[in-house]
């Protein structure tokens, strides 16, 4: 049997509260799993007359049985979220590895688990065969816990259709924000082109007036310069026929 717990190694930091709650709650799982595991595995002596001191062992040792299963279930949802919180730490954080190598430890114990489950289900199953064999009062309480687990396995996929139902309507829910927003995203988007077609459109516009600007400059400065020289040669004529006539 595994007995030698391994919730109480240290490290220092590095690590979310998430991860730490998730951790913390595995140790509950992994402590109440070795209980039951240890309450399924006894067994009593030879029955006595009646019987009823070994069939109420197997009785309990069923029921046990059963809350091992579901407590293992548990521990592989604990230990898959704390799979996913280590994908977030920094890989070259000191304390990631550390993290990583207690992970693993988590699941090869929850691996031993079920290798001792396995062999504690084969002896109480077998126990409650010769309980039934026997007949009587014997019979009627094994039948009983039969159906008593079998009620709790109804009850408990009942459960798990629930909660995938909730998680279902969750991400509908999600999903339908997801594309609320990406409709309004859109929007935006396409409102934001429009506005920089406008802008281009007044800037081609702008550019057309500047250009058309240009030229009127640049054909007034002509008109000034050819008037200029114009005037300059008028002078330079004026000044050479006075000259000329003195």
């Amino acid at each position: 049997m595994l007995n030698k717990p391994i919730g109480n190694l240290s490290y220092q930091g590095g690590v979310s509260e998430m991860f730490a709650s998730y951790e913390e709650d595995f140790h509950h799982s992994e402590s109440e799993i070795r209980k039951l595991l240890a309450k399924a595995g006894q067994r009593s002596g030879a029955p006595a007359a009646t019987g009823s001191q070994d069939v109420l062992a197997i009785d309990e040792r069923i029921q046990a049985i059963f809350n091992v299963e579901q407590k293992m279930q548990v521990a592989e949802q604990q230990i898959a979220q704390m799979e996913q919180e280590v994908k977030t730490l920094p890989p070259a954080a000191p304390t990631t590895g550390v993290v990583q190598q207690r992970v693993r430890q988590y699941r090869s114990l929850l691996v031993g688990f079920r290798r001792e489950y396995s062999e504690v289900r084969a002896n109480v199953d077998r126990d409650a065969l010769l309980a039934e064999r026997r007949g009587g009062r014997d019979a009627e309480l094994v039948k009983n816990s039969r159906f008593r687990e079998t009620g709790n396995r109804i009850a408990a996929g009942t459960g798990q259709l629930k909660d995938a139902h909730r998680m279902a309507v969750d991400t509908e829910a999600t999903g339908t924000q997801i594309m609320s927003d990406l409709r309004q995203q859109r929007e935006v988007i396409q409102q934001s082109r429009q506005h920089i077609d406008n802008i281009d459109r007044n800037l081609t516009n702008s550019r057309r007036v500047l250009l058309q600007m240009s030229r009127r400059v640049l054909t007034n400065k002509i008109i000034l310069m050819s008037t200029a020289l114009v005037l300059s040669l008028t002078l330079l004529l004026l000044l050479f026929i006075k000259l000329k006539g003195k």
